[in-house]
């Protein structure tokens, strides 16, 4: 069965500025596609058995003066892995 997770939300710190992102709290730090995956499915995201073959991104809140910044961001994710949709 294939499955696309239709929520999932991706983050760069490195690049752009998320503010309810807290300094010292577990999500102050960059959350790639290959953390998501190996949180989703425990393994490696380029793993060929991988049951999630697709997810939709979903914006993650960065400061609103990054919003163009965080599409364009996402739109190099999608290029260089096709599950992002």
């Amino acid at each position: 069965m294939k499955v696309i997770d239709t929520h999932a939300h991706l983050w760069n710190i490195d690049t752009l500025r998320y503010p309810w992102i807290e300094r010292g709290s577990p999500f102050d730090r960059t959350f790639s596609l290959q953390d998501y995956f190996q949180s989703a499915m425990g393994r490696s995201a380029t793993e060929p058995q991988a049951l999630i073959s697709g997810l939709i991104f979903v914006e993650a809140d960065a400061a609103s003066s990054c919003s163009l910044q965080e599409a364009r961001w996402v739109q190099e994710v999608a290029a260089a892995d096709s599950r992002v949709r």
